[in-house]
């Protein structure tokens, strides 16, 4: 079997939550989220922990809190075209999206509103010092 490298469009079924057990992103229950590798649309370890990685198999990843998230502060975002929204990003208001930002952190975000162009954004780092705990499957290499 083939194992997943930088390049790779992948398929990917995925749980993110706290050690508490508290969800915190998933793609149960709705379409398997599909990206390449190497593209920096995911968080870095959630990339890494998919390289050569085979198909149909699984593992569980567990981020500290200095890689996963920046400092609390509260911030309107703005707006973003839904076409560069993070990759699995419903374009509906109300749903929460996790955004990284250009200095490496990775921060929550609220889609307020949206048109048929454009999720109007509030982030909000309510996840200061929170490890996250990934279990990632990897469903299927594409290509």
């Amino acid at each position: 079997m083939q194992n997943a490298k930088i390049g790779d469009r992948v398929r990917v079924d995925y749980v993110i939550r706290f050690k508490d057990s508290t969800q915190v992103s998933t793609s149960r229950g709705r379409q398997n989220l599909e990206f390449t590798l190497g593209e920096g649309k995911a968080l870095q370890e959630f990339e890494d922990a998919l390289i050569d990685m085979e198909a149909g198999k699984a593992r569980t990843v567990v981020i500290s809190p200095d890689l996963a998230f920046g400092p609390q502060k509260n911030e309107l975002l703005g707006d973003m075209k839904i076409d560069d929204s993070p990759i699995g990003t419903p374009s509906v208001a109300g749903h929460t999206i996790l955004i990284k930002q250009s200095g490496g952190h990775t921060i929550s975000a609220t889609a307020k509103a949206s048109d048929r162009n454009r999720l109007f954004l509030e982030g909000e780092n309510i996840f200061e010092d929170k490890e996250l705990v990934m279990d990632i499957k990897l469903v299927e290499i594409l290509s």
